[in-house]
């Protein structure tokens, strides 16, 4: 019942329908293995009508063999057929990777709400980095001297720190190995990172499940 109920409620960022296979869903494939789970449904229409898949069992084995072929490294997925109405459909629940990025000739794409589009050059790059589990905002920064002026103001304000050290520096983790990292660079006074924003969340408890309020800076 929790299936029909979730195809009754239509497409969205993690569920994507077809009601054929197509070479198409491959770039759906390589969106929720970059990003997150998903789900792509064979054999319903965009409006959650159930079609059917004539033949799923060798349907099925060429969209294996399709995904094998094609997606670069080879993705986490699992497929089971379904029969609803007595129409089989394909199930095919795609798992979020560790080795991003999931490419297909070259290109990696990520889901925008119900549609999957190509990523730009430093979303791609930020995946290249969380495949290699590091983020971009803890790698050295190759670029000048930076000065802190706003933040130091805006940590005396709040904090009542009145002198950036070297060590308040290493606590906010903007310096390591004796480097300035991106992140230093981002928070600086000035930088170069015009392409870039910071999501920043404040969390109402320690576990970090209660957002208390979000803010995106680009």
């Amino acid at each position: 019942m929790e299936f029909i109920e979730s195809i009754l409620n239509g497409e969205n960022r993690y569920i994507e329908y077809k009601e054929r296979y197509t070479k198409g869903i491959l770039k759906t494939i390589s969106a929720f293995s970059n990003y997150h789970d998903g789900t792509i449904i064979i054999g319903v229409s965009d409006n959650g009508q159930i079609i059917g898949v004539d033949d799923p069992i060798q349907t099925r084995l060429n969209i294996e063999n399709t995904i094998n072929d094609s997606v670069k490294p080879r993705p986490d997925f699992e497929v089971y057929e379904k029969t609803i109405d007595n129409k089989a459909i394909l199930v095919f629940k795609i798992f979020k990777g560790q080795f991003t990025p999931y490419v297909i000739d070259g290109k990696a794409y990520r889901r925008a709400d119900t549609s999957t589009v190509a990523i730009e050059k430093h979303e791609y790059d930020e995946l290249i980095l969380y495949g290699r589990n590091l983020s971009f905002e803890e790698l050295e920064y190759k670029g000048s001297e930076l000065t802190f002026n706003k933040l130091g103001g805006l940590l005396t304000e709040s904090l009542g720190v009145h002198h950036i050290n070297e060590d308040v520096l290493r606590s906010l983790e903007l310096i390591n190995h004796e480097k300035w990292t991106n992140a230093a660079a981002f928070l600086a006074d000035k930088n170069k990172f015009n392409d870039r924003g910071s999501d920043m969340i404040a969390y109402s408890d320690n576990d970090m499940t209660i957002i208390k309020d979000r803010m995106n800076l680009r």
